[in-house]
């Protein structure tokens, strides 16, 4: 085999290996395929007016992150602490109270996938 034709082998290994660590790395770790997505919640939120100007610890909502390798999705009485005195006029927070009222989640979309 010529000089020329171990280079041209040895690239193509090379990018086949690039190739299966991609796709092994989206697989192993399916949260950096989909970094930026935002789909539209059944009640807008906001972790940026939550844990950012309002800081309230992560940890507050999402207790079970430090035992878990996901944050769990709060349950709706969680919401209420707050939102039974803070800004109950808001019609996405009346829709909290409802879901609150009759015992039902909040059909939430999941943004970082758990497997």
């Amino acid at each position: 085999m010529s000089d020329s034709t171990k280079k041209a082998v040895g690239i193509v290994a090379g990018f086949m290996v690039l190739i299966v660590a991609l796709v092994g790395g989206i697989t192993i770790f399916p949260s950096a395929s989909n970094e930026g997505y935002q789909p539209k919640q059944p009640i807008p939120f906001s972790h940026k007016l939550h844990a950012g100007i309002n800081k309230i610890d992560c940890r507050y909502c999402h207790y079970n992150v430090e035992k878990s390798r996901h944050a769990t999705i709060p349950p709706v009485g969680l919401c209420m602490n707050c939102h039974s005195i803070v800004k109950t006029d808001s019609p996405h927070i009346q829709k909290i109270h409802e879901h609150f009222k009759n015992g039902t989640p909040i059909e939430w979309i999941r943004v970082h996938g758990a497997r």
